[in-house]
């Protein structure tokens, strides 16, 4: 079974970096509704997670916090987290998946909250126009772009944020081009952020998720602009 299991990662791995691109991971995630069933409902859930009190005590560092864009942010689970700490901001959630944002509507119109937009759109090509919110927060996405988009998505994201951008996902120094563990892709995130921004203040810790790849490889990067 172990065997079976390294194979097929394998051929994912090829068929990711070779072939298909992008294309096979934006199927996965835009109809992950249909063979998980209240994926989006039960994510919503995890919004008390312990990891995301390092996601909100970086965005605390941020002075004159108007605004937060949780790119590849599900059904909600960061931004009902963010909510509850800061109160008037505005939040707007990007995802691929369309069930998981109109999960994040119903819940967020059930709470008569008027400041929280959710758009269905891809990392690589938000329909916002730029410099659009303060911070940009990444949670568990970059690992899932595959190596022909991680430069368009890290462009999008620089794009999109006025302030600065919080980045909890895989990283690993020396591994611009991705390294592929477990079905999932590991960059150096702050090698692709430095090309790109080489004023920027970037910070670096290990990230509080755990389990699984993230013992490895989970980082915490926050972003200084």
């Amino acid at each position: 079974m172990l065997l079976l299991k390294t194979f097929l990662r394998t051929i994912q791995e090829f068929v990711e970096r070779h072939v298909l691109g992008s294309y096979l991971q934006k199927f996965i995630w835009s109809t992950r509704h249909l063979y998980k069933k209240n994926w989006a409902q039960n994510f919503l859930d995890t919004s008390e997670h312990p990891h995301r009190k390092q996601i909100l005590e970086a965005l605390n560092e941020f002075k004159n916090l108007g605004s937060v864009l949780d790119l590849g942010c599900g059904p909600g689970a960061n931004i009902v987290a963010i909510r509850k700490k800061f109160s008037d901001i505005d939040l707007i959630g990007v995802d691929i998946n369309s069930a998981a944002i109109k999960v994040g509507r119903a819940y967020f119109a059930s709470h008569e909250d008027d400041k929280v937009k959710l758009i269905k759109g891809k990392a690589d090509a938000v329909p916002l126009h730029d410099k659009s919110v303060d911070i940009v927060l990444i949670d568990a996405l970059l690992m899932f772009i595959t190596p022909s988009l991680i430069d368009d998505v890290i462009t999008e994201i620089i794009r999109l944020a006025k302030k600065g951008i919080v980045i909890n996902d895989y990283h690993l120094a020396g591994k611009e081009h991705g390294l592929f563990f477990g079905g999932r892709w590991v960059y150096d995130i702050e090698s692709l952020l430095r090309r790109r921004l080489p004023k920027a203040r970037i910070t670096i810790e290990k990230s509080d998720f755990v389990g699984g790849g993230w013992d490895s490889y989970g980082t915490f990067i926050v972003v200084h602009f």
